[in-house]
């Protein structure tokens, strides 16, 4: 099993945990079957009709859920607050601020891993030019000064990210239910990916 993977913490006592397609399907993944029955969401903590996990009787296995988009569908409050972030450091290339449109972002996010990387490839690649910043600063010049633009515009929009978590964000229908599945089951460890900074993810699982 190969995992591309940043961030990865082992949750046992979790409160939320995170959807895996396969289960709420019908499918099987590792030894985890789910019955093929459609569950009927009725809130956001999402109340469903009886849905049982199986696993092997012998076996003890890990669900690992990646955590932007399965969770919660976090990646355009992600584009949002990338944007706030290049807004409050004026970032400009030419004359034209910066600005990564849904288009663009939807592509970027399937390219790169990680937001400092996403940040380094949109300048270094797309533009071909790293942006002034901050009411005319000068665009840097050395990596050393490359860097420390983009560890800054990361940390801005950490913030950022963890307010619009704290006031859009809802959990995907079945998340919830299931979670709590799999954490009551001794023979099951529960585990969450992620590309993402560790505040940021734990922002999501406090959600």
């Amino acid at each position: 099993l190969f995992l591309c993977v940043v961030v990865l913490t082992i949750y046992c006592n979790m409160k939320t945990t995170s959807l895996l397609a396969a289960a709420l399907t019908g499918g099987t993944v590792s030894g985890f079957t789910a019955p093929s029955s459609r569950m009927q969401v009725s809130s956001r903590r999402c109340e469903t009709s009886p849905t049982r996990l199986y696993a092997a009787a012998d076996d003890t296995f890990a669900l690992l859920f990646d955590c932007d988009g399965v969770i919660i569908e976090t990646e355009e409050l992600h584009r949002l607050a990338y944007n706030a972030a290049f807004t409050e450091f004026n970032l400009q290339i030419g004359d034209e601020p910066v600005e990564w449109t849904v288009e663009y972002y939807d592509v970027l996010q399937n390219t790169v891993g990680g937001g400092k990387n996403k940040m380094f490839f949109h300048f270094r690649e797309t533009k071909g030019a790293f942006p002034t910043s901050e009411d005319g600063k000068a665009a840097p010049s050395t990596p050393e000064g490359e860097q420390d633009l983009v560890d800054r515009l990361q940390a801005r929009k950490t913030d950022l990210y963890k307010d619009l978590i704290a006031e859009k964000a809802m959990a995907r229908p079945g998340v919830l239910e299931l979670m709590d599945q799999a954490l009551a089951d001794p023979t099951i460890k529960v585990g969450v990916c992620s590309a993402s900074t560790k505040e940021a993810v734990t922002k999501v699982l406090d959600v």
